[in-house]
């Protein structure tokens, strides 16, 4: 008994032990209480654009940071007034920023999506209020091929009960369609996002008791695939997400990772992720039940060997507890737990990160808001940039194509291992490709930076495409196979000399 005793300790023990580190972290403070980052997205250029509020209900402020790779405030600028949320912002095609969050009216019952457009140095251009006449939330913004943008909410009409709703406009934010989905039941939506194929899922919970709800719509809003997931099944417990800021991410084998949570008998929520398949079946998932207790599941990225990390804080914030950690967990592509990575801080304590960005040199930021002092108050907004050697880089994000109907089956498609692998000279690519296709292709990117090095017209009827990698340097590549500007499947090259 006591060898097992000993064994446990050290296996605990050997998940917390680690080289990371923090490279840099501080806190900023602007205007009173309640301050946080809540959404963020990577520059073509490399910067980070961070959106977050602060004040108090109802005269929430939105604030907007443009940072560098190290932190480094390129600008500050202020959104529009009275934002209770702040939940997506990106880079435009010009080089500007699109800012997606909720705004109350002055109905103190109503709230509606509201999109406002910046130029690039953040300075406001335009800005769009959709009022619906009810009570609604906004919780992601997507950028539309093309031009324009989705966004997608939770909507409730006097008592009907909440549905998923998603909406798209034009360039300059003008609402081209707004739709509704019909199966719901109390329904909350948390996020969307692109697929790799061309489609979005929402990701929310529907039910009672409360379950998970994945939603798959083409680009027109219309229904795909949808289902509500159950983990344990007790009838007495929900699986859900903790209702600001959990996410949905799509995998490079076209299935998507969820961060989630499930309650005990006695009421304590424990952080789960799940990863489905394509057909948004489950394939495996992880509850959080060994110390830290209490843990959090918010963000997650997948690394370029199919492993991922997933972003995770302790939700214990009692007045006067010290609460200066957060954790990095890092999962195998089949679910098995590979490490525990803590972070502590030392500018600020109740740490609560909702943001996690993946940068080109393997680092990740992280934000949300802090306290300044060993109380809950003041807030102030918080950043860190964490360094984990070992750990591969992030897989790069999907491309955002067009959501046409293709005229054949993707079982047609399939993408094969190069051989031989690893290679010095010559790759060997097999592929087969459906009947139907207008032009297909083979792209191979730089694993790091995702930079594309050469991109192979297909021939029909062939089966196979012949590389010449003998001026790459040594390292990991990624290849994708394009069939009608959609790349509907990625592998990994390995060049050795």
């Amino acid at each position: 008994m006591k060898r097992i005793i000993l064994l446990i300790v050290f296996y605990i023990f050997s998940f917390q032990v680690s080289a990371q580190q923090i490279v840099r972290e501080w806190v900023y403070k602007s205007g009173n209480s309640d301050r946080t980052f809540a959404s963020n997205s990577l520059t073509s250029n490399g910067n980070v654009i961070l959106a977050g509020s602060y004040g108090a209900n109802p005269t929430y402020q939105t604030i907007y940071m443009l940072v560098k790779p190290n932190l480094d405030t390129i600008w500050v600028k202020n959104g529009f007034l009275n934002a209770g949320r702040a939940f997506g912002i990106l880079q435009t095609p010009d080089n500007g920023f699109a800012f997606y969050g909720t705004q109350k009216y002055t109905n103190p019952n109503a709230t509606g999506p509201s999109l406002q457009k910046l130029d690039a140095n953040g300075n406001i251009k335009w800005t769009k209020q959709y009022a619906t006449g009810y009570w609604e939330s906004g919780e992601k913004l997507l950028l539309a091929p093309g031009s324009g943008y989705f966004f997608g909410g939770t909507n409730q009409v006097a008592n009907i009960p909440k549905a998923f709703t998603l909406n798209r406009t034009d360039s300059l934010g003008n609402l081209k369609w707004r739709k509704h989905f019909n199966w719901h039941l109390n329904d909350f939506l948390a996020d969307i996002q692109h697929t790799r194929n061309g489609n979005i899922i929402m990701y929310g919970y529907t039910g009672a008791p409360q379950r998970l709800k994945l939603l798959l719509v083409n680009q027109n809003g219309d229904s795909v695939l949808g289902r509500k997931i159950t983990i344990i099944g007790d009838p007495n417990r929900h699986e859900r997400m903790m209702f600001n800021g959990c996410i949905i991410i799509p995998l490079s084998d076209n299935g998507f990772l969820m961060a989630a949570e499930i309650d005990t008998v006695n009421g304590q929520m424990l952080g789960m992720v799940v990863k489905v398949n394509a057909n948004l079946q489950p394939q495996w998932h992880y509850i959080h039940r060994t110390l830290p207790n209490n843990v959090v599941f918010i963000k997650a990225k997948e690394l370029t060997d199919s492993s991922v990390v997933v972003l995770g804080f302790n939700r214990q914030v009692t007045t006067g507890t010290q609460n200066n950690q957060f954790f990095l967990y890092h999962f195998s592509k089949r679910g098995t737990l590979q490490n525990i990575y803590p972070f502590t801080s030392t500018v600020g304590s109740q740490i609560r990160p909702l943001i996690l960005q993946a940068l080109p040199d393997s680092s990740f930021i992280i934000g949300g808001r802090a306290a300044t002092t060993a109380q809950f108050f003041p807030l102030a907004f918080y950043l860190a940039k964490v360094k984990i050697p070992g750990l591969p880089p992030a897989m790069p994000a999907p491309a955002i194509v067009s959501g046409t109907k293709p005229g054949y089956s993707t079982a047609e498609i399939n993408l094969g291992q190069s051989y031989p692998n690893p290679t010095a000279s010559e790759a060997i690519i097999p592929y087969a490709l459906p009947k139907n296709y207008s032009n297909a292709s083979i792209l191979i990117r730089d694993i790091a930076t995702g930079r594309a090095i050469g991109k192979y017209q297909l021939k029909r009827n062939s089966r196979s495409l012949t590389v010449d990698v003998s001026n790459l340097s040594s390292g990991l590549y990624l290849y994708s196979l394009v069939v009608d500007e959609k790349p509907v499947a990625t592998k990994k090259l390995a060049v050795m000399k």
